[in-house]
């Protein structure tokens, strides 16, 4: 009995971690989105000048980028709260559990236009980051918050 209350305990601290890392996540790359948007790094002219996308191309690969950061950012965040209000016991619902299944597939695909856009001479590090830590550390996430749930 103490070992399986001692495993929970882990299991949430893990969590509160999670979401502290999460939030981080989903923060950094919300600010760094809003600062590519405002220097103008989201520019059609500047990925057709790199001349491996024509225009078309190149902007639905951009709005492609746009989009699934947007998506990526609302994930970390409702990741986040999740994970630390599960980590210090007053979590409810299990909206979290959900969106950790999806997440791998959000940051392989956003890694993937990520490593895309490189062709592109946009290089976005953050991204980069964001996207291999958050896949190493979501299969971690997704076992934690089953098995609080399920206490």
């Amino acid at each position: 009995m103490k070992g399986e209350t001692r495993e929970m305990a882990g299991k949430l601290k893990k969590l509160r971690i999670y979401g502290i890392l999460y939030f981080i996540f989903g923060f950094v790359d919300a600010l760094n989105l809003l600062i590519r948007v405002w220097i103008g790094e989201y520019s059609v002219a500047q990925i057709v000048k790199s001349e491996f996308f024509n225009e078309t191309v190149g902007t639905l690969v951009m709005v492609l980028e746009f989009f699934f950061t947007a998506i990526v950012v609302a994930a970390y965040l409702c990741l986040a709260l999740k994970g630390y209000s599960y980590g210090i016991g007053e979590g409810y619902g299990y909206t979290h559990v959900k969106v950790a299944k999806i997440m791998p597939a959000l940051l392989a695909i956003r890694l993937g236009i990520t490593v895309l856009m490189i062709f592109g001479k946009q290089v976005d590090y953050i991204s980069i980051v964001t996207d291999i830590v958050g896949l190493s550390t979501i299969f971690s996430y997704s076992r934690c918050a089953r098995i609080a749930l399920e206490s």
